[in-house]
């Protein structure tokens, strides 16, 4: 919880819907299922020059 309103590092979202993960991580796959609700399709992280990692979500149609 910050400020009231509940949120989830965008690392984290990449870890769990990275397109190229398998379902070998039985912890991924159940996060995956619980979040479920956000009606992501996959996201793509990204190290940017900045040095900092930017996290790219795609949500599905």
């Amino acid at each position: 919880m910050k400020n009231g309103a509940s949120s989830i590092n965008a690392l984290v979202l990449a870890y769990l819907f990275e397109v190229y993960a398998d379902d070998s991580d039985q912890e991924r796959v159940e996060w995956e299922k619980h979040l479920e609700f956000l009606d992501i399709k996959q996201t793509t992280g990204i190290g940017g020059i900045d040095g900092n990692m930017h996290v790219f979500v795609e949500f599905n149609d």
